[in-house]
């Protein structure tokens, strides 16, 4: 079963975005509606874009409105060495057109992340 991370528009296993992450497109919607955060009414998932991250942020509100804020803090904390900036990298990539690092902007592409202004981290972190 390949590629189990997240990747490039190629799919290729090869090149994967992260060596943590897992690869969204292997979330099982039917699970999700088995732990009860998705209704049965929303039929078949799509494979990718907007319709399927829809459907996921549906999912993590339900988790957290029964009651999961303690069990994601959890693994926000124990996944802290990677999470945040792989967050904030699939997010500024994401907002440059999925455009590799190197062809971003000078400000972000040469920043660090102590550099860029709360606001900035706090609103692509959302």
């Amino acid at each position: 079963m390949l590629p189990l991370g997240p990747t490039h528009a190629d799919r290729s296993p090869y090149q994967c975005l992260s060596v943590h992450a897992g690869n969204p497109r292997l979330i099982s919607f039917s699970q999700l509606e088995t732990w009860g955060w998705l209704s049965h009414a929303t039929g078949l998932p799509p494979a990718h874009g907007a319709a399927r991250q829809a459907l996921l942020a549906q999912a993590r509100k339900i988790f957290l409105a029964q009651g999961g804020a303690p069990e994601m803090q959890a693994f926000d904390a124990a996944h802290a060495f990677w999470l945040e900036d792989y967050a904030l990298y699939v997010t500024l990539r994401q907002a440059h057109d999925h455009h590799a690092w190197w062809q971003w902007p000078e400000p972000l592409r040469d920043a660090t992340r102590q550099r860029w202004p709360r606001r900035i981290c706090g609103m692509l972190m959302r």
